[in-house]
């Protein structure tokens, strides 16, 4: 028996990175939008955090319609990332679809609509502070110094970036890591309707609770 030095006993990962694009695009337009969460003025950040997703859904799936046309998926069908994610037709399938939706889903998430309370100001969907109330002075006066909810599209990709690994999952583990990042921005995304939003917090709630005794099954 015969034992290698330490130096040489670590084994490098074997990662195939051009079929992992699609994923990989969606996670990095994510971590960029924290990025701009952190240091873009506020007034510009819907705008920046507008372009950055729709950018990347879009590259997202040229990436795969690229991958289906250079044969994988049919022809190059296989198993990469050191056996943790499949590549076949349907994953390419179900990734592109996913990405359709979430493409529908980024414009609905941008929607900025005239509300009859909020003065000529523009809202959003989502609560521009977690304790105001629709309508109320509170959101008046977030609306009025230019607060808006655009951490919305950062965990939007999260989230997409999930989906998208979950049908290419060759292992128990990838699926379940992959549901994991799937739902966790769904928790928060819950949270901050600004209609209703008594009942948008409890369902937040009861979403985290059930995930979590799901999550405990699952493992």
């Amino acid at each position: 028996m015969t034992s290698a030095a330490p130096g040489n006993s670590f084994t490098a990962p074997k990662i195939e990175y051009t079929q992992l694009l699609p994923v990989l695009i969606i996670v990095g337009a994510a971590v960029l939008g924290i990025l701009v969460e952190a240091f873009v003025p506020r007034r510009a950040r819907y705008h920046t955090q507008l372009f950055v997703t729709v950018v990347a859904v879009a590259a997202s799936f040229a990436a795969i319609v690229g991958l289906a046309a250079g044969g994988y998926g049919t022809t190059d069908a296989g198993i990469v990332a050191m056996g943790a994610i499949a590549i076949d037709g349907p994953t390419l399938f179900l990734q592109g679809t996913i990405l359709l939706v979430a493409m529908v889903a980024v414009f609905t998430f941008a929607e900025r609509r005239l509300d009859p309370t909020s003065h000529g100001n523009r809202v959003d969907s989502f609560a521009a502070q977690a304790g105001s109330v629709p309508g109320g002075e509170g959101e008046k006066a977030a609306v009025r110094a230019g607060f808006t909810t655009t951490e919305v599209f950062p965990l939007l990709l999260f989230s997409v970036a999930g989906l998208l690994v979950f049908p290419a999952a060759n292992d128990l583990l990838t699926l379940f890591i992959a549901l994991e990042v799937f739902s966790l921005p769904l928790y928060l995304l819950c949270a901050v309707a600004r209609r209703k939003r008594l009942m948008s917090q409890e369902a937040a709630v009861k979403y985290f609770l059930l995930g979590a005794f799901s999550s405990a099954f699952l493992l």
